[in-house]
């Protein structure tokens, strides 16, 4: 994912226009998935709590942030914008940007299609978050209830929480691999898998 390069410091001016803009719609915004340990995470930046850990140093905590989609990378939102971009509206806006994307999920034929899955496509991670995806993941895999990964940044695995041992342990298996691959560029998320119904995380379960 593509930073814009603006600073808030030498060019808080421009920002703020770009807040502006995203808060008319001429700019899109949208939740970005986060581990609740991310660096840049400070008092800042505007964040919600997707995953609660047991304190804010506890890794299976899970933050969504908030950035504006602009040509030159995303513009990360922050608590002072707020004055210029309603609160209530900027969520309202993020989660139907969301929603509105086209679909990435896919069978994993591999896995006898009992798996869905979503690698490298424009916010896969996000996904979870999407009420309208996750309703897909719903009706493609024919369960109310489902387990969902995201345990690095641009990938999303599905399965229905009734599923057969063995698809199970492949998903378990997959899970614990992308999260040891030393060998991808991509941020690790969290060791976790959502329990997600209706629609909506209900839960996790640290792997």
């Amino acid at each position: 994912m593509k930073i814009n390069p603006l600073n808030r410091k030498e060019n808080l001016a421009e920002i703020q226009a770009i807040v502006t803009k995203a808060s008319q719609g001429e700019y899109k915004v949208y939740p970005i998935v986060k581990a609740g340990t991310w660096d840049c995470l400070d008092g800042e930046i505007l964040q919600t709590t997707a995953v609660k850990g047991d304190n804010e140093n506890d890794p299976s905590k899970i933050v969504a942030v908030y950035g504006i989609d602009t040509p030159d990378g995303f513009v990360y939102l922050t608590m002072a914008d707020l004055e210029i971009y309603d609160g209530t509206k900027l969520l309202d806006d993020a989660y139907k940007n969301l929603d509105d994307l086209e679909s990435v999920l896919e069978y994993a034929e591999a896995l006898n299609n009992k798996v869905l899955i979503s690698i490298g496509s424009y916010f896969a991670s996000e996904r979870v978050f999407s009420k309208v995806e996750m309703s897909k993941a719903h009706a493609m895999l024919e369960s109310e209830e489902l387990f969902v990964s995201t345990s690095v940044y641009g990938e999303l695995m599905i399965i229905s929480q009734h599923a057969d041992k063995d698809t199970k342990d492949k998903f378990a298996y997959l899970h614990k691999y992308n999260w040891n691959d030393d060998e991808n560029s991509n941020k690790r998320i969290a060791d976790l898998v959502y329990s997600v119904k209706n629609g909506a995380i209900v839960g996790h379960i640290p792997l």
